[in-house]
């Protein structure tokens, strides 16, 4: 928001030098972020917080500065209205998401006098440009109070004007759109008898609007729930001024002061006459009230203030407070902290603002001996040694996407992943579903770098899922930590380079199996097409991770018709994801067994097997005539055959026999001798010994 320094200085006293002035702001919350010098005066260009609608206006910021100098708040100049309780004739309010409303009237005279420039300065500083007197009254207001107001032509209004949620296939021509478009039904809306005439606290229509042949006015200013006007600007794309205060939290006591405010500007300078206000809603101010305990707020804000000093820096924010005692104060919150000041905590937050957080004391805590690591950190550190040394990146995602991701995904309706913990409120409509998978971000993140042309690259984050689930300890969802890895591109080592053979499953399988030595987790390969995550890859590459019995993750090349969603073409990117519980299962022990006096008994037998019979096969074979003192019959080498019609594969075995004493040459040949029978009594001349 830009706001002009000379204009905010009509609301309070401020440091004369600009300088002084901008750190003032900064040291109670309004960070400036640039400050320029235009024909108006000094501009300030400052960030608001985005929970307090209160700041989105100069009276707002004015009070911040207030509540740390103590310095009077000045509100502009307003005309004494007439006040009248509307009949249904005239005002109908249909839903609760409506908290107060009024319309007043105005009369235009003659001629078409607009604002004085340098009534006008604080909006042009703005870069909000001049129109008609009632749009520039309105937004002048807008911006001083923080209550945004809205102009209909009287004449264009057929009945009531009626305050209601919209019908199914209603449809409503907004200001500034090419066209009337479908209002999704449930939007709060301002209509008459016949149209929709705006949506309430978001954006007039067209049909209803002022223009320079009006000659009479019907003035909205009014109070809506803030969530109703943040989900109907967010499906209507209208990111207004009006829904930008309206969507933090509007003040149900301003209505009729913004709307005498509009009036002061029209009469004063434009020759409007004022008429009757009619006023509708239900809303009574709750009065709520917070104890605050003395003692603890002086500790929390390391400043010994009595309460009488309290009461004096809370009054200034527009709190009323009531002694109890000299040890307990009861603070009431006024109707434009509704929204956001709740507990005692956000007390103590008005207090250390108003005393300045470099003004506290600052105090270390207290320090006791250390501690060593838990488990959980040794086995995030040496996971990350792991992965560092074979190349990869540690990156950060975002817990948040919009709903388009589910598209892109290729989820629709019933799918197990549809259901998402879902935001109502988003400040950005890209961040309106909290992740249930972690494949969304590696793919963007993989996407944004193949688009810089970096398509070589190895990343991986510690993450967290949150699934949905009522049942859960918070009603709303269980959390999951995950770790995901994402390698693309060339050379399987920590080395990059165009020689490498391209990351594949085979490579995660390697990561895997380093993790489980590093680790002494029993992790495995296995069956992996039960894994939510396993139809996002390629179903002849792709493999799980157990735990014993448990599948705890799943790895394998990206499907192609995903990355072709996402955008990524001629690349092959290979993923894992893997449940972190799973890494801090207990290591298995380390036993330590005695090395045998003897020396190991192996033989190896070499097969030239033929396609249709597959290794394992051969290994059962051989296992069925084992002698007792077999230890283990490993498969250690695999050769294509070349120019073998049948496709045969030369597979050498190695049979380990336990180093028993007893046992002679002669012995281990005989039983050797035997398990090669029973190859060759199974299979015949398919199966066939090689030199």
């Amino acid at each position: 928001m830009k706001v002009l320094l000379e204009h905010l200085r009509t609301f309070t006293d401020l440091p004369e030098r600009p300088h002084a002035a901008r750190e003032l702001l900064d040291d109670v919350g309004i960070e400036v972020k640039t400050s320029d010098a235009t024909e108006f005066g000094t501009v300030f260009n400052v960030e608001l917080l985005a929970n307090r609608g209160d700041h989105y206006a100069y009276s707002g910021i004015a009070r911040e500065a207030s509540g740390r100098t103590g310095s009077p708040l000045r509100l502009p100049q307003a005309r004494a209205l007439n006040p009248i309780p509307a009949t249904d004739a005239q005002v109908r309010i249909e839903s609760p998401l409506c908290l107060v409303y009024t319309l007043t009237e105005f009369f235009r005279g003659e001629g078409n006098a607009a604002l004085p420039r340098e009534v006008l300065a604080p909006m042009l500083a703005g870069d909000i440009h001049s129109t008609l007197p009632p749009v520039d009254a309105s937004n002048l207001t807008n911006l001083d109070l923080g209550q945004p107001t809205h102009a209909f032509d009287a004449d264009t209004i057929r009945g009531a004007v009626t305050v209601r949620l919209s019908r199914a296939g209603e449809q409503a021509w907004m200001l500034f759109t090419e066209k009337p478009v479908e209002i999704p039904e449930g939007t709060l809306v301002i209509a008459d008898d016949e149209k929709i005439l705006g949506i309430a606290g978001v954006i007039g229509c067209v049909e209803s609007s002022v223009t320079d042949q009006t000659r009479r006015i019907l003035l909205e200013s009014a109070t809506f729930d803030p969530v109703a006007v943040r989900i109907a600007s967010r499906k209507l794309d209208q990111p207004t001024d009006a829904a930008a205060r309206f969507m933090r939290g509007g003040d149900p006591t301003l209505p009729l002061f913004g709307a005498a405010r509009v009036a002061y500007l029209l009469e004063t300078h434009c020759g409007y006459r004022v008429g009757d206000t009619f006023t509708a809603g239900a809303w009574t101010n709750p009065r709520r009230t917070i104890e605050l305990r003395v003692a603890p707020a002086q500790r929390f804000i390391g400043a010994d203030l009595p309460a009488a000093e309290m009461v004096n820096r809370l009054t200034r924010y527009g709190f009323a407070v009531e002694y109890t005692n000299d040890d307990v104060l009861s603070v009431i919150v006024p109707p434009h902290r509704l929204w956001d000041v709740q507990f005692e905590n956000d007390l103590y937050e008005e207090l250390l603002k108003s005393v300045g957080y470099d003004a506290t004391r600052v105090t270390l805590p207290r320090v006791d001996m250390g501690a060593l690591p838990s488990h959980a950190e040794n086995v995030v550190a040496r996971t990350n040694d792991v992965l560092v040394g074979e190349g990869f990146y540690e990156i950060f995602t975002d817990s948040f996407y919009s709903r388009r991701m589910r598209e892109r995904l290729g989820i629709t309706e019933g799918d197990p992943l549809w259901d998402h913990v879902e935001t109502q409120n988003s400040i950005e409509k890209d961040y309106s579903l909290l992740r249930n998978n972690t494949i969304a971000q590696a793919l963007n993140a993989l996407a944004t770098n193949v688009n810089l042309k970096t398509a070589n690259l190895k990343m991986y984050e510690w993450a967290r899922l949150f699934l949905p689930d009522p049942s859960a300890e918070n009603g709303v969802c269980r959390e999951e930590a995950v770790l995901w890895l994402l390698a693309n591109g060339r050379d399987r080592g920590p080395f990059w380079g165009d020689k490498g053979r391209p990351a594949d499953a085979i490579y995660f399988a390697g990561i895997l199996e380093q993790l489980r030595l590093e680790l002494r987790v029993d992790l495995r390969r296995g069956a992996g097409d039960a894994h939510r995550m396993a139809r996002f890859l390629h179903p002849g590459r792709r493999a799980g991770i157990r735990l014993g019995e448990q599948l705890v993750g799943v790895f394998g090349e990206v499907h192609p018709s995903l990355l072709q969603r996402f955008d990524i073409k001629r690349q092959r990117p290979v993923y894992l994801e893997l449940s972190v519980d799973a890494l801090l299962a207990p290591p298995v022990p380390r036993v330590y067994r005695e090395p045998s006096t003897r020396q190991p008994i192996v033989r190896n037998v070499a097969y030239a097997i033929p396609a249709g019979i597959t290794a394992a096969d051969v290994r059962d074979a051989l296992a069925t005539a084992a002698p007792p003192f077999l230890r283990e019959i490993r498969m250690v080498d695999v050769y294509e055959l070349p120019n073998d019609p049948q496709r045969a594969r030369a597979v050498t075995f190695e049979i380990d026999y336990l180093p028993e004493e007893s046992l002679t040459g002669e012995t281990i040949n005989a039983a050797t001798e035997a398990m090669m029978s029973a190859v060759t009594e199974r299979f015949g001349e398919r199966v066939t010994l090689r030199a």
